[in-house]
């Protein structure tokens, strides 16, 4: 359901949806097959094993859908709740005005509650759809009926035709391609290059893996595991290839300088979410609350460079410990993003993106030096080194170590202590702090 939404004048509600349609299409195509189906929407291609009724016939079972809002209360949002409904009795019992009562009632209709967006069938409706000539939406072909590509495995007998009989038909035992794709993501997301090195398309164009044995071990214990990510992760991280060190031999350097055999452990930035995250755990600052709605964490000031022309599109800074909690709970809209995350390479979520793209721009030293969020994380991360008993020299091992996870050399100690006594005393800690954060061991796995 998390598709785009365009609620701008002027819009088609009808072909807003048939644009809906096609993206959860699409994205289940490329999540689970990986596969890019949409390159059939318009047309048969000659080589490609998939036709444009079989894209067609992976739409129909989302056309039978409706996106509707489900109300998830909290437990002190249920006793409110309960509380003005009780209101509203109370006066429409003892005969009070209908002015009184009505207020009551909006009171009432108004009551704080989270809610989410969630797809739920049409009872009676039929998961099918029409095709449509050269892909247009307003050129609809002859009806299609749900169903899957020839290439792949048969349907299951005895499952209905819908979304949950196509969720039973991904895993089913007989197809190990989707094994092999969630493998392969968490294989990439682990190492920072993942086996297939197009996770998004395992088809006649992508490059044979060079540990294919690895891939299809893989597969297979994803699919002993229960297709359990955590165990699956777990397997993963307890490899000889997984813990090896990032230190590079002379040999190692010759013998396999891109480390396509895993010479040594990976090295590589950590992305936006992972990023923010590393710096609120050090600076003592990170929010343990699990769950709830979405926040607003600092971030510049955008007024002048973004349209926020409605009040619900401004960035309303969260409260105390919720401008602090984890980067996933960062509220996200598409036309107004996290700065600090999309300047770390963050998709803008228009569309579904399975492998990440890593940068290295002047815009990221430049927001991990001012921007307020990584300057409110060095002033943390400063007094706790300030505050820690001992000398100059232990308070900054104390900070390097919780950055970088190793013990500064003594070379590394004297430029940084010579540092401090350069700055001015007010400011001197949170600057080494910033220092810290901003390391490129600090920012890179490995």
């Amino acid at each position: 359901c998390n598709t785009m939404f365009n609620n701008e004048g002027g819009v088609d509600a009808k072909e807003a949806r048939w644009e809906r349609l096609l993206d959860r299409a699409n994205t289940t195509a490329t999540v689970w097959l990986g596969s890019t189906f949409s390159c059939a929407r318009c047309h048969d291609h000659k080589y490609d094993p998939i036709s444009q009724r079989e894209y067609y016939g992976l739409v129909a079972f989302f056309e039978s859908q409706k996106s509707v809002v489900l109300e998830v209360p909290t437990e002190a949002q249920k006793i409110e709740r309960k509380k003005l409904q009780a209101k509203v009795e109370e006066l429409t019992q003892s005969g009070a005005e209908e002015a009184a009562i009505k207020a009551a009632r909006q009171k009432a209709g108004r009551a704080p509650c989270h809610r989410t967006k969630v797809l739920r069938e049409n009872r009676g409706a039929k998961a099918e759809t029409h095709l449509r000539l050269r892909g247009g939406f307003d050129d609809p072909g002859q009806l299609v009926e749900a169903h899957t590509p020839q290439v792949l495995h048969s349907w299951p007998e005895g499952v209905a035709r819908d979304r949950l009989g196509l969720a039973r038909w991904l895993v089913d035992e007989r197809n190990p391609l989707v094994a092999r794709v969630h493998s392969n993501r968490i294989w990439g997301l682990l190492f920072g290059e993942p086996l297939v090195a197009t996770p998004e398309d395992f088809g006649l164009q992508a490059q044979k893996p060079l540990h294919l044995d690895v891939l299809d071990w893989l597969a297979t214990e994803c699919i002993r595991l229960g297709w359990s990510q955590k165990q699956l992760i777990r397997t993963v991280v307890l490899t000889d290839a997984y813990r090896r060190s990032a230190h590079v031999s002379a040999a190692h350097r010759r013998i396999d300088p891109g480390n396509d055999y895993y010479a040594r452990g990976s090295r590589f930035r950590l992305q936006a979410e992972q990023i923010r995250d590393l710096m609120l755990v050090v600076s003592g600052l990170l929010s343990t609350k699990m769950g709830g709605p979405s926040v607003f964490p600092l971030q510049a000031d955008t007024s002048g460079a973004i349209a926020l022309n409605k009040v619900d599109m401004r960035w309303r800074l969260s409260p105390g410990e919720d401008r602090h909690r984890r980067g996933v709970y960062t509220y996200w809209r598409r036309t107004a993003p996290f700065l600090q995350f999309v300047v770390f390479d963050a998709p803008t979520r228009e569309e579904c993106v399975v492998r990440r793209e890593r940068t290295n721009t002047p815009l990221q030293a430049l927001s991990g030096l001012n921007d307020p969020a990584s300057w409110a994380a060095a002033e943390a991360l400063g007094q706790r080194m300030r505050e820690l008993s001992g000398t100059d020299r232990d308070r900054l091992t104390h900070g390097f170590r919780l950055c970088t996870g190793r013990m500064p050399s003594g070379q590394e100690l004297d430029r940084l202590e010579a540092a401090l006594q350069r700055e001015a005393p007010a400011l001197a800690w949170s600057l080494m702090a910033n220092v810290l954060l901003n390391l490129d061991e600090t920012l890179t796995r490995g």
